[in-house]
C-alpha cells in the first residue's frame, strides 16, 4: 500500500512540476510586420512672405530630388515639369545645352555648314553669358564663352565677314586679355586678324564703370563678384563687358557695356521677379498643416493620386531661410514625421535636398491595419493548457490513473481478491 501512495505523489510530481515549468516557460513573441513605405510621394513647399516664386519652386524641386534619392518611389511636386528660369537647375542645364552646341558648332565649322554653326555658336554665347558667374564656379574660367565668340569670329571670317569677326575676337580678348594666336585654337586663315585686332585692344587701354542696383541683389562683372553696389568698378579693359545683376527668384540680368579707356561708364540695373504664389489643389490648406492632415490636405493628396505627403513650409529673412517639413502617410491619414533644416539663402537649396532625403527616409510610415488591427487572438487549448491549475488537475489525474493500474495489476497477481476502487463505477 505505501507503494501505491508513493506511486501516486511521485506522478502527482511529475505532471504538476512538468506542466508548471511548461506553462511558465517564455514563448517567442512574432517580431511585428515591417510596414511598406508609399509608392508614390507627392512634395509641396507652401509660399512665404518676400519668397519669389522662382524661390519657392527651387526649394520645392530640391527636396523632390531628396526624396527621388532617399528610395524607389514615385515622386511628384507642384511643378511637375521642374522649369525654373531662375534656379540652380536652370543654369546647370543652360550650360549643359551650350557645351552641346559649341561643340557642335565646331564639327559645323569642319564640315563647312557655316549657316548651322553661326547659329550654334551664338546661342552658345547667349547661354554662356546669361550664367557666366555659375560657368566660371563650374571651370574656374571663362575659356568655354571665348571659345564661343572665338567659334563666331572663324564663322564671319569664312563668311567673308571682317568686321563682324573683329567685334566677336574683342569679346574675347576682353574675357581673356592673354588671348593670343595659337594654330590649336584658331584656324591659320585668321592669324593676322587675330593678331591686328590683339594689339588694337592692348593700345585701347582700361576704364571703369559705376554701378548702381535699385533692386536687391549681387553684382558681377565679367562673371566676377563684386562688393555691394553702388560701386565703381575699374581696371576693366576697354571693349564690350559684361556687367549683371544676380537676384534669388529671378533670370540674371545681363547687360553689355561698352567701356572706354580712361573713361567711367554709368548705369544703373533693376531685375523683378514675380512674387510666390500657389496654385492647384493645395490652395486653402496652408492652415491645414499640423499634426494630422484636415480634410483640404487629405482631398489635395487625392487629387494628386499621392500615398503620401512631404509639406515644407519656409521662413525667410534677411540672411537666413528657415524649412519645416511635415510627412503625412495619407494611407493611414497620420503625421509619421517632423523636420527641420535652416541656411543662408544661397546655401538653401542644398539644405532643402537633404531635407527631403531626410524626411522621407526616416519617416515611420504607417498603415490603417498597423493602427487598428490587435494581437492574433489565442486558440483555446492554449488558453487551457497555460492556465495554472490545468497541470493540478493534470496531475492528479495521472496520479489516479497509476494508482488504478497498479490496483488492476495488484488484483490480477493474487487469485481470490479483487480489488474494486470505484464501485459505483466499476462492477465485478
Amino acid at each position: 500500500m505505501g507503494c501505491v501512495v508513493l506511486g501516486c505523489n511521485l506522478a502527482y510530481v511529475i505532471g504538476v512540476g512538468a506542466g508548471s515549468a511548461y506553462a511558465q516557460s517564455p514563448t517567442k513573441r512574432a517580431k511585428p510586420a515591417k510596414v511598406p513605405p508609399p509608392k508614390s510621394i507627392h512634395v509641396q513647399v507652401y509660399p512665404a512672405k518676400d519668397m519669389t516664386e522662382v524661390e519657392r519652386l527651387s526649394v520645392e524641386m530640391a527636396v523632390a530630388g531628396g526624396v527621388s534619392v532617399a528610395g524607389h518611389w514615385k515622386v511628384t511636386s507642384g511643378d511637375p515639369k521642374l522649369k525654373l528660369p531662375g534656379g540652380p537647375a536652370a543654369a546647370k542645364t543652360a550650360l549643359a545645352k551650350a557645351d552641346k552646341n559649341l561643340k557642335s558648332a565646331r564639327a559645323s565649322v569642319r564640315q563647312l555648314e557655316l549657316g548651322k554653326a553661326l547659329k550654334l555658336s551664338k546661342e552658345a554665347v547667349s547661354l554662356y553669358s546669361t550664367y557666366l558667374h555659375v560657368l566660371i564656379k563650374r571651370d574656374g574660367n571663362s575659356s568655354a564663352l571665348v571659345d564661343a565668340h572665338v567659334s563666331i569670329a572663324t564663322v564671319e571670317y569664312l563668311n567673308g565677314k571682317e568686321e563682324a569677326a573683329s567685334k566677336a575676337l574683342l569679346h574675347a580678348f576682353v574675357l581673356d586679355p592673354k588671348l593670343s594666336y595659337t594654330p590649336k585654337r584658331f584656324p591659320p586663315q585668321l592669324q593676322e586678324l587675330v593678331m591686328q585686332e590683339k594689339a588694337l585692344f592692348t593700345n585701347a587701354g582700361k576704364g571703369s564703370v559705376k554701378v548702381t542696383l535699385n533692386s536687391p541683389g549681387e553684382l558681377y562683372v565679367n562673371g566676377v563678384k563684386q562688393q555691394p553696389a553702388p560701386m565703381k568698378v575699374g581696371d576693366l579693359p576697354a571693349g564690350p563687358n559684361l556687367v549683371a545683376i544676380v537676384a534669388r527668384g529671378a533670370l540674371p540680368k545681363v547687360t553689355v557695356v561698352q567701356v572706354e579707356g580712361s573713361a567711367t561708364k554709368e548705369l544703373a540695373l533693376e531685375v523683378k521677379s514675380g512674387k510666390s504664389q500657389l496654385t492647384g489643389p493645395f490652395v486653402g490648406s496652408t492652415e491645414e498643416v499640423g499634426e494630422a492632415p484636415g480634410p483640404r490636405l487629405r482631398k489635395a493628396a487625392q487629387a494628386v493620386g499621392a500615398e503620401a505627403l512631404i509639406v515644407v513650409l519656409p521662413k525667410v529673412s534677411d540672411d537666413r531661410t528657415s524649412l519645416v517639413a511635415y510627412v503625412y502617410d495619407m494611407r493611414s491619414q497620420t503625421k509619421v514625421g517632423r523636420f527641420d533644416a535652416a541656411g543662408e539663402p544661397e546655401d538653401i537649396d542644398g539644405k532643402a535636398e537633404k531635407l527631403g532625403a531626410e524626411a522621407a527616409s526616416s519617416a515611420k510610415w504607417r498603415l490603417v491595419g498597423a493602427l487598428t488591427k490587435g494581437p492574433p487572438p489565442v486558440p483555446l487549448w492554449k488558453r487551457l493548457y497555460k492556465h495554472k491549475y490545468f497541470w493540478h488537475a493534470a496531475g492528479t489525474a495521472a496520479g489516479v490513473l497509476f494508482v488504478t493500474v497498479v490496483a488492476v495489476a495488484a488484483s490480477g497477481m493474487s487469485p481470490g481478491k479483487r480489488v474494486a476502487l470505484f464501485p459505483s463505477l466499476v462492477r465485478f
